[in-house]
């Protein structure tokens, strides 16, 4: 099996790194070449998190004029 096809990588802070690949994206920590952890999110998890994030008051999106 091969390798997903890395989009875009950036690091989001607190050891954090973020990774786009073909379907969804990952989270890894510490180091995105060698991480301790990675979780998989997908679009429909994804989705999940930003209700969790509007339920909680984490996230408040901004309005567009």
């Amino acid at each position: 099996m091969s390798e997903p096809t890395k989009l875009l990588e950036e690091y989001l802070g607190d050891g954090v790194y973020a990774i786009q690949e073909s379907y969804g994206f990952r989270l890894c920590t510490n180091d995105h070449r060698h991480p301790d952890d990675t979780i998989y999110i997908e679009p429909q998890v994804f989705d999940a998190l930003i209700r969790f994030a509007l339920k909680a008051g984490f996230y408040v999106p901004k309005t567009t004029r």
